[in-house]
């Protein structure tokens, strides 16, 4: 692995929280579908923080695709960009078939078209 930061433990505590909830039964109405295929292999992330922390844990080959805004770890150079925070490009992402996008918390209106498509989605 090219990628080994200094990570808290609180860090990796919520890396794996994050993983774990969205890979739960019940995580998003297209999760519990996908539960019989397993843990996510295509993970689109929109939030860099969680895309680090993605990294971090051992998950980037599993993350297809990340924000416009998202520069670290250097890996994330030769990724697809599908947009900002606020205003992801909602085909872009439904065109790299994703079992798992990662959003901001405060775009519900975000998670709800992906859902609406059947992609399971983490705020």
């Amino acid at each position: 692995m090219k990628y080994l930061p200094r990570l808290s433990p609180v860090t990796v505590c919520m890396a794996f929280a994050v993983v774990l909830a969205a890979c739960a039964p019940g995580a998003a109405p297209s999760a519990r579908e996908r539960q019989a295929a397993g843990p996510p292999q295509r993970i689109v992330s929109i939030v860099p923080a969680v895309t680090e922390m993605l990294f971090a844990i051992g998950a980037g080959p599993q993350v297809v695709a990340v924000s416009s805004f998202d520069t670290w770890p250097p890996d994330v150079k030769g990724l697809t960009r599908v947009g900002g925070l606020l205003d992801p490009d909602i085909e872009r992402v439904l065109r790299l078939r994703p079992d798992l996008v990662v959003v901001y918390g405060s775009t519900p209106e975000v998670r709800e078209k992906l859902e609406r498509a059947g992609i399971a989605t983490f705020p």
